[in-house]
């Protein structure tokens, strides 16, 4: 009886893996068909991109060999190599970094499996040459005019130093040459942040004595607007006297018109007198003495 219900506990192992691996082969054949079109899709997201860079590690290569064939699993690796490229920040580029290790690491396809260790090995030969640029350009002497910030500089270094970091955080042996590339490349990040904290410090004073002007000049501008009110205030009353003054013109001129009128009626009443007079003078002397 014992050995029965070994066999019958066996008998359903078997059936349990057999079901898990029809499952396994079944998730991996749907995600190799959907993969680089959700790698398109969301490679713009850091946060849902995160999460098609896990899915990434659940697709077995060997039971998705038939769907991977020809220029579909090169369209994967040529998005996945994509996103790790756009992408700055360290949450991105570690599950970058882990999707590569979970590829490589893989074992039942050793085509597919070759595929992408040279694929995985032309990008990090691509991120060294990027990162010797780098310091190499980092040594020149800035120029006036037609290099690119300094600063700029050093934070892309940095962060092509981030992406190599997470991919080969998974690998055995450490790539050659990158120790000499990082120290060399932090002490000249460290020259570079010493003379930008120098030029910051100028450019503060610079806008200190900015400030001073602009002080200065809005006081001006206050006490010019001061004056202007108070001339302002000095136009409206002597536009007040001046109306008051039109207004005593025009009762002198109406009285002026009354006084020449009463003078021309006394001037005719004087000149009918004058000749009234000039009558009686005449009249008295043709009477008698």
């Amino acid at each position: 009886v014992g050995g029965r219900g070994r066999k019958s506990r066996k008998r359903k192992q078997r059936k349990a893996i057999a079901a898990v691996e029809k499952t396994s082969t079944a998730l991996s054949t749907h995600l190799a068909k959907a993969m680089a079109q959700l790698l398109q899709r969301f490679g713009t997201h850091a946060r849902p991109l995160r999460t098609v860079l896990a899915l990434v590690q659940q697709m077995r290569l060997a039971s998705a060999q038939a769907t991977l064939k020809d220029k579909a699993f090169e369209k994967i690796l040529s998005e996945l190599e994509d996103v790790t490229t756009k992408h700055t920040d360290r949450a991105t580029l570690e599950a970058c970094g882990e999707a590569w290790s979970a590829l490589l690491a893989q074992p039942g396809a050793p085509a597919l499996q070759e595929k992408v260790q040279r694929r995985f090995d032309k990008l990090v030969e691509r991120l060294l040459l990027q990162l010797k640029t780098l310091k190499t350009a980092l040594k020149k002497p800035s120029s006036a005019q037609g290099d690119p910030p300094r600063f700029g500089l050093v934070s892309e270094a940095l962060v092509t130093l981030h992406r190599l970091e997470s991919l080969t955080k998974g690998q055995r042996q450490p790539l050659p040459g990158l120790s000499g590339l990082l120290g060399g490349l932090l002490q000249l990040a460290l020259e570079m942040l010493s003379a930008m904290a120098i030029t910051l410090h100028k450019y503060l004073e610079s806008v200190a004595s900015v400030d001073e002007h602009a002080i200065a000049l809005r006081e001006r501008l206050a006490t010019k607007r001061l004056e202007a009110e108070a001339a302002k205030d000095d136009l409206w009353l002597t536009s007040t006297k001046l109306s008051k003054l039109q207004e005593e013109n025009k009762v002198i001129n109406k009285e002026i018109k009354e006084a020449s009128k009463e003078l021309r009626y006394h001037e005719t009443a004087k000149e009918r007198l004058g000749a009234e007079l000039r009558q009686l003078a005449e009249l008295r002397i043709g009477l008698p003495r």
